[in-house]
């Protein structure tokens, strides 16, 4: 038997150990919920409990999508929920938690979570299992339909007026809306619908079972030649058939521009996109009016409104809109300043964008029309604001180096240094050298994925082997190294991942997050 054989033997024994444990866990790591139901029941169980042993297990809900005194649990009544679980001797190995689940009658995202997990178990020899935390999914069974926006703006030379209506929530039965125009300052025959006919145009829109998809309602809009007509507008009346709801309001206005004077000026953003730091406030975006011709005799306007990217309106930026004015004669740009929410939260780089639209007859939109706004994050501790730091280096023994990564389940905030993609016998390194006052120390934390026992990363300190790891601990285990004291005096600490000749198992990779090296100039 060579050595390779013997560990994998080891390994095989060590993991049947673990298994006869007297452990507590879920039996899944999700559960999916719908309103309606009074409660979700989620099953936690007891395996190889000790004869006559007896255990208990406490267990809290957090917050996530779905909302304690909202979702589930008591109606207003915000916070966690907690309990406790107890095994008699001989009692049942499965124990139930309830969780009561709100029916509302809002119609909300088709699906809301939230998260239970198991601590602090009581009991001679009893742990937590792996299975210690279970997502809980809550479907809507509210059902609605509604226009996509309040509000459309079309050319006057566009064809036709095209809106569209969405359908919210189970999509499990058949469904259907009318809608209906109305004269406002458009009329129907001279401004929409059919020339000459003023009869207001109308319509039923139908969705078969299992039909999620959006429907759109065509109006004709009249082309005529007069100049000088201005902005006119209708609205169209939305009215949901049996068992469905509005989402959102119950008419939509539809704007027709006059297309008979050409433009004269135009309006733009300066650039088509913004950097800020998330600490710095705000944002200002500029927007020129420039001549196409006709020069600024006349005095314009633009509207503009933010929208949400990845950037998320309250979380990251306040949601704004407004209107932008010149006056005759007047070309000078005007700003938009929005604020930047400045949380605590480590993310990856974030966008939202800003919107111009609406202006009036003798007036285009030229150039960038929309600007992004890219937010960049400020709480991201290791590596610094996410990026590679000039302090860690590529050690002279090592073939490759580290990267910022973007992977999943970072220790904490969004990135964390991952090995570059090695072949067999290389290794990737990265090392710091600095100096250490009074009370220095280093510590960190590391997830592997490598094949045990051949493929190891190695942690030195003046070139000293201090810890070694090997094996796998993917997707989200993070392993914490010991504290390591630093002596006055200069030091160098480098992390070392080595392949051997062959054989490659999982990902074949490495981690390093949450770096902490008090009193050590240079300091994450």
């Amino acid at each position: 038997m060579n050595i390779r054989h013997l560990l994998a033997g080891l390994v095989v024994s060590i993991v049947s150990f673990a298994a006869n444990a007297d452990s507590i866990q879920f039996t899944s790591t999700t559960v999916t919920t719908t309103e309606g139901v009074a409660a979700v029941n989620i099953a936690v169980t007891r395996s190889s409990p000790a004869a006559g042993q007896t255990a208990a297990i406490t267990w809290t809900t957090a917050d996530g999508s779905a909302v304690a005194g909202t979702d589930f649990g008591a109606p207003g009544t915000p916070g966690p929920l907690t309990g406790t679980l107890n095994w008699t001797a001989g009692s049942a190995l499965t124990k139930l938690i309830s969780i009561p689940i709100t029916n509302d009658s809002l119609l909300q995202p088709d699906v809301r979570t939230f998260t239970i997990a198991l601590s602090d178990p009581v009991g001679a020899g009893v742990t937590v299992g792996t299975l210690n935390t279970i997502t809980v999914r809550i479907n809507d069974n509210d059902k609605g339909l509604g226009f996509a926006q309040p509000s459309y703006v079309f050319k006057e030379n566009a064809g036709a007026a095209v809106l569209k209506v969405n359908r919210v929530g189970p999509a499990t039965t058949a469904a259907s809306a009318t809608w209906t125009t109305a004269n406002g300052t458009a009329v129907a025959g001279q401004d929409f619908g059919t020339l000459n006919n003023p009869a207001q145009r109308s319509g039923t829109l139908t969705w078969l079972a299992g039909d999620a998809l959006p429907k759109t309602i065509s109006i004709p809009i009249i082309n005529d030649s007069i100049g000088g007509e201005g902005d006119e507008t209708f609205t169209v009346t939305l009215t949901p058939g049996t068992g469905y709801v509005l989402n959102g309001p119950a008419s939509a206005t539809v704007t027709i521009q006059d297309d008979d004077i050409p433009p004269e000026s135009a309006l733009r953003f300066s650039q088509p996109k913004y950097s800020v730091l998330e600490n710095a406030g705000t944002v200002t975006l500029n927007v020129e009016r420039v001549d196409v011709g006709g020069g600024f005799g006349r005095a314009v306007s633009v509207t503009y409104s933010t929208m949400a990217g990845t950037a998320m309106a309250t979380s990251d930026f306040v949601s704004k809109t407004g209107t932008l004015s010149w006056a005759s004669g007047n070309s000078d740009p005007k700003t938009i300043t929005i604020n930047i929410v400045n949380n605590t939260v480590a993310e990856p780089l974030k966008t939202f964008t800003v919107k111009l639209g609406n202006p009036p007859q003798g007036v285009g939109l030229q150039g960038p029309q929309s600007a992004t706004v890219l937010i960049v994050d400020d709480d991201e501790k290791f590596p610094p604001a996410g990026a590679m730091p000039a302090w860690l280096t590529i050690p002279v023994d090592a073939t490759k180096g580290f990267h910022v990564s973007a992977d999943p389940t970072p220790y904490e905030g969004a990135y964390s240094l991952k090995s570059d993609f090695l072949d067999d016998g290389e290794s990737a390194g990265v090392e710091m050298s600095g100096t250490s006052g009074v009370g220095a120390s280093v510590s960190f934390r590391v997830k592997i994925s490598t094949e045990p026992a051949f493929d190891v990363l190695s942690f030195y300190i003046d070139g000293a082997l201090k810890t070694q790891w090997s094996g796998n601990t993917m997707p989200s285990t993070w392993q914490a190294s010991p504290t390591y004291p630093l002596p006055p005096g200069p030091h160098t600490l480098k992390w070392v991942y080595a392949k051997d000749a062959s054989v490659s198992v999982g990902s074949d990779a490495v981690y390093i997050d949450g770096l902490v090296t008090p009193a050590f100039t240079p300091a994450p």
